[in-house]
């Protein structure tokens, strides 16, 4: 790979460029129906696909210097992925982008996530001509929208059966941050 996103530190975590030796930690999490309940992602199967996120999903955005995914770490334990995070060119055009995130179950309710979605749009707002950081939940993944509220993101509305994924349609809840926002 030529390019790879830096390294962000935060006060309890490191987020780093994944690695192929990520698969195992990878697949830990992503094999949960919990954690992959509200993603657009089936739980994975196997860990090969973890492999195949790596290779075909992170090494690809990376080689066109896209920012997604970090993989999160705590900085106890910098070798074991616990999720990711990270943004995406929605538009370039506009300089919009989303971002997206997945944490392992049993680190969830600690505040990561928050810790980890800030590390990432202060980082996309320094690096890159963004204006806008957008991302979307579906409306049952409560979490997810007291994430996006706890890093300053504003409720922008509710899409009713926006996406049909498991078998079944759902509503999806927007939010966003411009950079006029940031305070950081």
């Amino acid at each position: 790979m030529s390019w790879t996103p830096p390294t962000l530190q935060t006060p309890r975590l490191i987020l780093r460029a994944v690695r192929l030796e990520d698969a195992p930690s990878i697949y830990s999490y992503s094999r949960s129906p919990n954690v992959a309940r509200y993603t657009l992602w089936q739980a994975h199967q196997a860990p090969s696909d973890a492999e195949t996120f790596i290779r075909d999903y992170a090494f690809q955005n990376y080689e066109n210097k896209v920012c997604e995914p970090f993989g999160i770490t705590l900085k106890t334990a910098p070798d074991l992925v616990i999720g990711t995070c990270g943004a995406w060119w929605s538009s370039e055009k506009s300089s919009v982008m989303e971002m997206g995130y997945a944490l392992a179950q049993e680190y969830w309710s600690q505040g990561y996530m928050s810790e980890a979605v800030r590390a990432v749009i202060d980082h996309c707002f320094r690096s890159y001509p963004v204006n806008r950081i957008q991302a979307h939940f579906k409306s049952e993944n409560v979490a997810s929208g007291k994430v996006m509220e706890k890093v300053g993101m504003k409720f922008e509305g509710t899409q009713r059966q926006r996406v049909f994924h498991n078998d079944r349609f759902w509503d999806t809840v927007h939010y966003a941050i411009l950079r006029s926002d940031w305070n950081r």
